[in-house]
């Protein structure tokens, strides 16, 4: 095994990423609301996702899904 393929050279870089700020989540999601007043679900994945890499498409699929299953206001 070559030196420098030891499981902590290896870790995924988005892991070792520290989680947004406030301020962060507030721009992001106020450019979501007032880009697409009723149907922002294409604008959260693609900021979500493929801008910031706050999750992954699973995840976010997988959280879609469940907000779809859960009932009430989520």
């Amino acid at each position: 095994m070559p030196p420098d393929s030891s499981p902590a050279a290896i870790a995924a870089p988005d892991l070792l990423k520290s989680p947004p700020s406030l301020i962060e989540l507030f721009v992001a999601f106020a450019k979501m609301s007032l880009a697409g007043f009723g149907g922002v679900l294409v604008w959260a994945r693609r900021a979500i996702v493929d801008q910031h890499k706050w999750m992954t498409a699973d995840e976010f699929n997988e959280t879609f899904a469940l907000c779809h299953f859960l009932p009430g206001p989520n």
